[in-house]
């Protein structure tokens, strides 16, 4: 068989993804050994293509970067193997730089993109984007005149953040960037940042009121998450004076007057084969926030793509309202104290290679080379630890 035509059956011409002048695909064990030839063939098919990239294994780190080998290159690119990394790509109108190697970008969830930054208000809606990677939500999202506060764990993501807002012109007030683990982030930034909305929409009192849309895009880690919303407002009063003695209304007077809409989009991986599969999300996204979603606080399931055979991705929407936000605070994800002692989740890998996952004191996820094969490594687990997901999620 040619090998062209040998390329095009192992793997499909749909297969494999563009990147800029970047082609990457993902090859199975047994086409390893014919990995050089197969990168021929490609750019041979493919004229715009400078190099040939295939994944060397699973997405490992909280940077959501992966290693790549280059299986093929042009003879006459001038490029090194470093500066090839370095892409660009248009998408949903806007223009995006990063470097391959060292970020997150999946051209196939572009549709997923356009479907969010549909669901927009422009120049009146507010964004919050948890895992905002190089920006693919937030540019847009800027760029349609909301306001955006983007962040990401990964020093290298914000880099290019920040140099796509700029490529495209957003103006600088319409966007703030941090570098934060989401958790924080949430439990601080935010946090105040929607006191602040609140003030400014019971000051000024608009004709439209903004929405507040929280985007979760880390799929195998994003539920356990969502235990940080439950309360997250409830103790913002407490050093307040009594209504009664006070002109100054309560935060959660002002909440119920300006009936805001909070919406979290939190993406979760499924996988297995159900005959009811949004029935197996629902219930992985109530284990981990640790309540029952009433149909007024799940907005939708909607899945997104398949990702593997018996994998999907899906996003689901839920509706921050009073009863999650000025919940009692003790009573946050899986793990509820009961009479007798909490019993802690065990320890589990979600997939990582020769990774442990554990959490340090402040129940932030933290992630750290298994220092030997012996698996029996102690990790520390406090009864707050964020759900066990590994019998739902995976890493792409």
């Amino acid at each position: 068989m040619h090998l062209d035509e040998m390329a095009a059956k192992a793997f499909g011409l749909t297969s494999f993804t563009a990147v800029g002048h970047l082609i990457h695909i993902n090859l199975r064990d047994n086409l390893l050994q014919h990995k050089h030839e197969i990168g021929e063939a490609l750019l041979r098919n493919n004229s715009r293509a400078l190099a040939v990239v295939n994944k060397v294994n699973s997405i490992d780190n909280a940077y959501r970067n992966f290693d790549i080998e280059i299986i093929a290159k042009r003879q006459d690119c001038p490029l090194t193997d470093e500066e090839l990394m370095v892409c660009e790509v248009n998408e949903n109108k806007c223009r995006f730089k990063l470097d391959f190697s060292k970020v997150y970008w999946n051209s196939r969830l572009c549709t997923e993109h356009e479907r969010i930054i549909s669901k927009l208000n422009k120049s009146h809606d507010i964004v919050f984007d948890l895992f905002a990677g190089v920006g693919p939500f937030s540019v847009p999202a800027a760029k349609a005149k909301c306001t955006v506060y983007a962040n990401d764990l990964n020093p290298e993501s914000i880099k290019w953040l920040r140099i796509n807002m700029e490529r495209n012109k957003i103006p600088r007030n319409m966007y703030e960037i941090y570098n934060e683990d989401a958790k924080d982030f949430i439990l601080n930034e935010m946090k105040q940042k929607l006191l602040d909305i609140y003030d400014d929409v019971e000051e000024e009192e608009p004709a439209i009121k903004p929405r507040i849309h929280i985007l979760m895009n880390l799929p195998a880690l994003a539920p356990t998450f969502l235990p940080y919303f439950s309360g997250l407002l409830n103790d913002v009063d407490a050093d307040e004076q009594p209504p009664s003695t006070s002109d100054r209304k309560t935060t959660l007077q002002v909440f119920k007057e300006q009936s805001l809409d909070h919406v979290v989009y939190c993406y979760c991986f499924l996988k297995g084969a159900y005959e009811n599969p949004k029935h197996e999300v629902q219930k992985m996204i109530e284990d981990n926030f640790g309540r029952k979603l009433t149909n007024e606080q799940l907005v939708e399931i909607f899945k997104v793509r398949n990702v593997a055979p018996f994998k999907d991705m899906y996003r689901v929407s839920i509706k921050l309202d009073e009863a999650i936000l000025f919940s009692p605070k003790e009573l946050v994800g899986i793990m509820k104290k009961t009479a007798g002692d909490a019993q802690p989740v065990a320890p589990v890998t979600n997939g990582y290679s020769k990774k442990m996952t554990s959490m340090d004191t402040q129940g932030t996820k933290r992630l750290h080379e298994n220092s030997s094969t012996d698996e029996s490594t102690d990790v520390e687990v406090e009864t707050t630890k964020r759900a066990k997901i590994s019998d739902y999620c995976a890493i792409m």
